[in-house]
Formats: structure tokens, C-alpha cells, sequence
């Protein structure tokens, strides 16, 4: 609701679908080896954007329709058990705060 009136209805599913941005990856890398991680996904993932960057983690966000998620999954899982420069990694959706900035 903004100024009393709805400006977004249905359930938080429909919405995120309706005005997601696509989705977010979280990662944390292996000790010292961020700066590679960096380069390795850029090189691999054209589609995502560096947002955030902290110590060992590095956030990106995925926008717009991903064609090939399991593409997006080998990939990271690449960079996890062969190239050793991830420790893990959590993918998910835009969020309902991401979201109703797009609702107005």
C-alpha cells in the first residue's frame, strides 16, 4: 500500500515474477583467493554484476530472465570442487523488498 491505496496485489510469488529483477548470487571464497574468484565469474558469468564485495564474499545480482539455470549452477559448482576458489554459494530469488521498489 502507498498513501492508503494498493498499489501491488497478489501473493508474494506473483509479485516477485511479475517485478523480480532475477535473482542473487551470494559467495564466499576460499581465504586469499577473492580477486581470483572476481575474475574466474566475470569470465564464466556475463550475466551477472558485481554489487558487493566484503572481506570473502562477494555479491552479484543476475538480471532479467536466466535462460539456463543449470548452466548458472555448473558454473559455480566449477569454480567450488575444480578451481577451488569458492568455499560455497546460495542462489535465490529477488526479494519482496527488491521488489516494491518496481510496484509504483
Amino acid at each position: 500500500m502507498v498513501n492508503g491505496q494498493f498499489t501491488c496485489l497478489g501473493s508474494a510469488t506473483h509479485l516477485k515474477s511479475k517485478y523480480g529483477q532475477g535473482y542473487s548470487v551470494k559467495v564466499r571464497c576460499a581465504e586469499g583467493r577473492s580477486a581470483d574468484a572476481q575474475t574466474y565469474l566475470s569470465l564464466n558469468l556475463p550475466v551477472a554484476d558485481l554489487v558487493e564485495t566484503h572481506a570473502t564474499q562477494l555479491q552479484y545480482r543476475i538480471s532479467g530472465a536466466v535462460s539456463d539455470l543449470g548452466a548458472l549452477f555448473r558454473t559455480l559448482e566449477s569454480a567450488k570442487t575444480e578451481a577451488g576458489l569458492i568455499v560455497d554459494y546460495s542462489l535465490s530469488q529477488t526479494s519482496l523488498e527488491d521488489v516494491r521498489f518496481f510496484c509504483y
